[in-house]
């Protein structure tokens, strides 16, 4: 094995090089589609899904659900040029798939509301979903803001270790490839045997498990999963029950 680390000394500006250029590409490329998925998530609330929740909390919580108030909601969403930017393509085919019918009269008061309440929960779904996204770090930050900085430096530290873990493993797994490769194209004998391969393998799966293990950690204290399991849509009763 030192003869080939011996080896790999001689390459490490290249290699430096390489792996510099793959890691900014990759956090380049990462920081971009969140920005852009992170976008989209605000603008389907702020667009759509607040005021379709809304409503859909008040017809739903009546006494008796106002079919004149569901044929309203469909047909004004249906119409709606920017429905796409619900960016859930069941939920904007349902809508659609309901408007047909309207026109077409070829549903029924009962069925209308029984699906309008499954089309009300999925609204409901989304909103917190959505909700989850676009506060994800924002308990975080109201820490650093109210807390003392002593308290605050411990996590600091754990998001920084997380997030070096998340790259490293991610060069890692490349280089733990490449090895593998190489090394079993070269029986052992190449460049890599296969115990510096085996050895680069291990590292890599335990920087793995630490990411893993750090991220959820992280997960559990930032986010409140409950948020999901909010339910103010009431369940469609039969007034024929």
């Amino acid at each position: 094995m030192e003869n080939e680390w011996l080896i790999i000394k001689d390459y490490i500006p290249i290699i430096v090089v390489i792996i510099s250029s793959v890691f900014a590409y990759i956090i380049g490329k990462s920081s971009e589609r969140n920005k852009k998925f992170i976008s989209m998530s605000e603008e389907s609330v702020t667009k759509l899904l607040s005021s379709m929740y809304l409503e859909a909390i008040e017809i739903t919580n009546a006494k008796e659900y106002d079919i004149q108030s569901i044929k309203d909601f469909i047909l004004i969403y249906s119409k709606n040029v920017e429905i796409y930017k619900i960016y859930d393509d069941v939920l904007v085919n349902e809508i659609f798939s309901l408007s047909i019918k309207l026109s077409e009269e070829k549903i029924d008061n009962e069925q209308l509301s029984k699906r309008f309440n499954e089309v009300s929960k999925k609204i409901e779904y989304l909103y917190w979903e959505r909700y989850m996204v676009n506060t994800e770090g924002f308990n975080w930050f109201a820490a650093t803001k109210t807390i003392n900085s002593w308290y605050i430096l411990p996590g600091s530290l754990f998001l920084t270790v997380r997030k070096i873990s998340e790259y490293t493993s991610i060069i890692l797994a490349m280089t733990a490839y490449l090895m593998i490769v190489e090394s079993f194209i070269g029986k052992g004998e190449g460049l890599f045997s296969y115990e510096t391969t085996g050895t680069v393998v291990a590292i890599f799966l335990i920087t793995l498990v630490v990411y893993f293990l750090m991220n959820g950690i992280s997960t559990f204290f930032d986010k409140n999963p409950k948020l999901k399991n909010k339910r103010n849509v009431k369940d469609y009763k039969s007034p024929h029950i």
